[in-house]
């Protein structure tokens, strides 16, 4: 089964997720780009505890056609706006999100960073940060971006999270010989954050 962590449109359709195979084979193809409200619907039934195995199969199937397609990113962008997605919707969109903002380098970080910001889901907002670390620590970017007024204006929360994350990307991705200049500011960024949180 497809993984949620690993909107202001409406549905354009109503789709049930049934036990009918016609159903089946409609979850299967590719779907439209203003699915969303059916994106929300498929990722629901799959984590439903009264769905059936039909169901579930068909969700699962509806969610791996469409994560393949080329406008799940922003579709997901929209879900994460969307205050009345469930958890895992929420997760489940930052991670094509984040999965395809890879892609884009250091251009990503600050639209990933402002997710983060605004996402209500901390596992979903754990990913995004992830992703904005990734870009940033493998553009050699970090002593910037602590500078950043995106950054600098998160909530202590948020800040936190984002600094773990940069910190394990910099584990991940730094030469030994580069790691402790590079954690310098790293180190005196988290001092800062934590002294104004006594």
């Amino acid at each position: 089964m497809f993984s949620p962590c690993s909107m202001q449109f409406m549905p354009t359709r109503r789709f049930c997720f049934s036990d009918r195979h016609e159903s089946r084979e409609s979850a299967t193809s590719a779907p439209s780009p203003m699915d969303a409200g059916i994106f929300v619907q498929a990722v629901d039934t799959l984590h439903s505890p009264t769905a059936t195995p039909a169901q579930r199969a068909a969700a699962n199937d509806w969610l791996v056609a469409f994560a393949a397609v080329a406008e799940a990113p922003s579709v997901c962008e929209a879900v994460l706006r969307w205050p009345g997605a469930s958890a895992a919707a929420l997760c489940f969109a930052a991670n094509v999100v984040a999965t395809s903002a890879a892609q884009l380098g250091a251009a990503a970080a600050m639209p990933l960073l402002q997710m983060c910001a605004s996402v209500p889901n901390r596992a979903a907002a754990a990913r995004l940060a992830q992703a904005a670390a990734e870009a940033i620590v493998r553009a050699g970017g970090e002593a910037a971006f602590f500078d950043e007024p995106l950054f600098v204006q998160l909530d202590m929360a948020r800040k936190l999270l984002v600094l773990q994350c940069v910190a394990e990307a910099l584990e991940q991705h730094a030469s030994p010989e580069e790691l402790q200049c590079r954690t310098i500011t790293l180190t005196l960024t988290l001092t800062l954050t934590l002294t104004l949180t006594l």
